[in-house]
């Protein structure tokens, strides 16, 4: 996203932006798309020998961010607003190309977007009474994997915990994650605390955790693959106690050194 993007998506309303691969990019990222794998060259890996190829700093993150605010800077020089606010929902300094890039550029109507009814209302920026709630306490993290930690998360004891989760859980782990992070950074051995899930959860996050908290999940996950972090965070899923067929097949995925499970008979019925 460049500063010209960020310009035409605060016209459009938007006031906060997220800039995907781009900072990647700027730590070394080479796009070989294999984040899951753990055989990235360059960043998402937790193999030594590969890590050592990581030239990345956070200064080059900082640089690309200055350029990008540089050039929103020159942008909303010409069209005559001085700050961000003043030019969120501002839909009528944008214009339609003309001529279109190409025939099917000049069938796409963009009236319902640049006509915009809200168009000079006192009120089109954000106010913080606007707030959606997200009902972070109602997470499994906070309602549940914290509640049974106790104590144990700010002393850093060791514990087991089994957690019934379903397809509405949505990213377990990652509040768990953090906090333990903000607590200890790197301080904890690896195992500090061990999380066995059992059911299917929307969106496993575990491996952003630390490598302090693995987890194993056991039942039918309903995302393809668990994410690789950085972090060292492990995380293995496995099927229940019933054989693999074609219309059930399951992902095993681990960072950053566990044993892969027993190899099974794969069965076609």
């Amino acid at each position: 996203m460049s500063g010209r993007d960020v310009a035409i998506a605060c016209m459009l309303g938007a006031e906060e932006f997220g800039f995907a691969t781009a900072p990647l990019v700027t730590l070394g990222c080479v796009m070989m798309r294999v984040c899951n794998l753990d055989t990235c060259p360059v960043v998402a890996t937790q193999n030594p020998e590969l890590r050592k190829r990581f030239t990345g700093k956070p200064e080059y993150v900082v640089n690309f961010m200055r350029f990008v605010a540089r050039e929103l800077r020159e942008h909303m020089a010409r069209l005559g607003v001085r700050t961000v606010d003043q030019l969120v929902g501002r839909t009528d300094l944008l214009r339609v190309r003309k001529p279109a890039a190409n025939q099917r550029a000049a069938t796409v109507d963009l009236s319902a977007i640049l006509d915009s009814a809200y168009a000079g209302w006192p009120k089109t920026r954000f106010d913080p009474a606007d707030a959606y709630d997200f009902h972070l306490e109602d997470t499994v993290d906070l309602r549940v994997l914290e509640q049974k930690l106790g104590v144990a998360l700010e002393k850093g004891d060791h514990r087991r915990l089994e957690l019934a989760v379903s397809s509405t859980d949505r990213a377990v782990g990652t509040i768990l994650g953090s906090d333990i992070t903000l607590l200890h950074g790197e301080a904890l051995p690896d195992d500090t605390f061990v999380v066995k899930c059992t059911g299917g959860e929307a969106s496993p996050s575990a491996p952003s955790c630390p490598a302090a908290s693995p987890w194993s999940w056991r039942g039918t996950p309903t995302t393809t693959w668990a994410r690789a972090s950085p972090e060292g965070g492990s995380s293995s899923i496995r099927p229940r106690t019933a054989p693999l067929t074609r219309q059930r097949t399951f992902w095993w995925a681990t960072w950053p050194s566990m044993e892969p499970p027993p190899a099974r008979p794969f069965s076609t019925a």
